[in-house]
């Protein structure tokens, strides 16, 4: 069930007040009515059953919480995508999966073959953040994956204290991801994806002199978000959570 987001720390027993977009989206979409029950994650990141208590306004819920949920554990993979910004439509869908799959950083920015935008950076950067987050309560995650914006893909490349595997995609590469044995097991990932008209050249050679590995996901060229689905998949199969249970069942450090 998508929860609610609830700006302060709560505790069983309380009352509290939602209002807002979150009010909103209470009254137009999810139509509440009094006595229904909800989930409400507080600031701290906590999540609670809780019960509206009295009729739902447009500008304000008030519940009051019953009890205290589990929340899905973190991935133990961290996987930080670096994706040249792609067409809108494209990047809307690289947020909303990119968040739906565990990754834990999104680092944008302008490579040499993406188009152009005239939004200021705040303003991209808010709209952003808002996707993640929806997309974040639809899919039960606790938190929204960090989300940066650089203005150079030299920038965008942050050295790291844990051991790092980091990959190129380009449909060019003599080799596949899944060939590259033992290098897919490290705990930290960073991945490489180009826009529609794909990496430049120059940013490729870029890439595989600081460490980069250029690999393939398959035959076929694949869109900037088709790229980042199939790649948060596979890596997240391999070493992450995908393809175990939910909270009530197994998971990666249990099995």
């Amino acid at each position: 069930m998508p929860y609610f987001r609830y700006n302060k720390k709560l505790g069983s027993g309380e009352s509290a007040t939602l209002i807002g977009p979150e009010a909103q989206h209470a009254k137009q979409s999810r139509r509440l009515r009094p006595e229904e029950r909800i989930e409400v994650q507080d600031s701290t990141g906590a999540r609670f059953q809780a019960v509206v208590v009295s009729s739902v306004e447009r500008r304000s819920v008030r519940f009051r919480v019953e009890s205290k949920l589990p929340v899905p554990p973190l991935s133990p993979l961290v996987l930080e995508l670096l994706v040249a910004l792609p067409k809108e439509k494209a990047l809307d869908f690289v947020l909303q999966k990119s968040t739906e799959l565990g990754v834990s950083r999104l680092t944008l920015f302008p490579g040499k073959f993406s188009p152009k935008h005239t939004d200021s950076t705040k303003n991209r950067l808010q709209r952003w953040q808002r996707i993640t987050e929806e997309a974040c309560k639809q899919s039960g995650r606790q938190f929204p994956p960090q989300l940066q914006w650089r203005e150079r893909l030299e920038d965008a490349v942050e050295k790291t204290a844990t051991p790092t595997q980091r990959w190129v995609l380009t449909p060019e590469a003599q080799r596949g991801l899944l060939t590259q044995g033992g290098s897919l097991m490290v705990p930290t990932h960073q991945v490489l994806i180009g826009p529609e008209g794909g990496l430049h050249p120059d940013e490729v050679a870029w890439a595989r002199s600081r460490s980069f590995c250029e690999v393939a996901l398959g035959p076929r060229v694949l869109r900037t978000e088709t790229a980042v689905l199939g790649v948060a998949a596979i890596l997240q199969f391999l070493h992450g959570d995908l393809g175990f249970a939910g909270m009530a069942g197994n998971s990666p450090e249990n099995s």
